[in-house]
């Protein structure tokens, strides 16, 4: 804290900076101020102790900002920075993450589709691709159910259905047996229904499947509330046709 001394005999104030100066003096030595001529008595105290920062000050003179190098930065309390966007909300980085994603499935359903010639198979022949193999038991499974199955009020269109998912050859063998079992539907008003409980394979290759099933068949007549189940174990050959399987043999096991 600065001090008040009293002022001299021979000294003044200069009023234009304040400074301490001789009370004859015409000119502030300190801020090149005229000093006027007063006949004023002289204030005898002493300012307090000024600084050249204060005299640049009352000169009209600016002090020149400080600089400061490397200095830290202080945040507010309370300041959070602005989050960082997630890469993921990127619209360049999400449309290479989807069509990624697009290429990979693409490609597992290329796999899962591919038609016989690129399927892996061990070194006996056999198709160990699990997709192949259950599209193999599932046109099995709906094959036989076709084969098997008829009812006298729709005979015609239960054998068209039959035909479809045969092989011309064994079109012959099924036509023999219909030509007696139809018939017999038809006079007796006989409905059959075949379903497939459950199925093997017994081999699989590239375009030939056999597989063991067992077929519960239910026969009803019009009628009559009596029901009769065959239970069935039956190996079914299949041949690949129009990227499904057909029959082209069957035989009771």
């Amino acid at each position: 804290m600065s001090t008040t001394e009293p002022l001299g005999p021979d000294e003044k104030l200069c009023p234009f900076c304040s400074q301490v100066i001789k009370a004859a003096a015409v000119k502030c030595p300190f801020c090149q101020s005229d000093l006027p001529v007063s006949e004023e008595p002289v204030v005898p105290t002493r300012p307090p102790a000024r600084s050249a920062h204060d005299i640049r000050e009352t000169a009209g003179t600016p002090e020149p900002e400080p600089v400061t190098v490397n200095e830290s930065v202080t945040q507010p309390v309370g300041y959070a920075p602005p989050a960082r966007p997630s890469r993921w909300r990127d619209p360049v980085v999400a449309g290479l993450v989807v069509l990624c994603l697009a290429l990979a499935g693409g490609a597992v359903a290329l796999y899962l589709t591919a038609p016989p010639d690129s399927l892996h198979t061990s070194s006996d022949g056999q198709v160990t691709l699990t997709s192949y193999q259950q599209g193999a038991l599932r046109d099995a499974a709906t094959d036989a159910a076709a084969v098997f199955s008829y009812s006298y009020k729709t005979l015609a269109a239960d054998e068209a259905a039959a035909r479809a998912v045969i092989t011309p050859d064994f079109a012959h063998v099924y036509a023999r047996v219909m030509t007696d079992a139809g018939p017999k539907a038809t006079s007796s008003k006989l409905t059959l229904v075949a379903t497939v409980r459950a199925s093997s394979l017994v081999s699989l290759t590239k375009d030939r499947a056999v597989v063991l099933l067992f077929v519960d068949a239910l026969t009803t007549s019009a009628g009559s509330p009596t029901q009769h189940v065959d239970q069935n174990r039956v190996v079914m050959t299949m041949t690949r046709k129009d990227d499904r399987w057909i029959v082209s043999k069957i035989d009771r096991f």
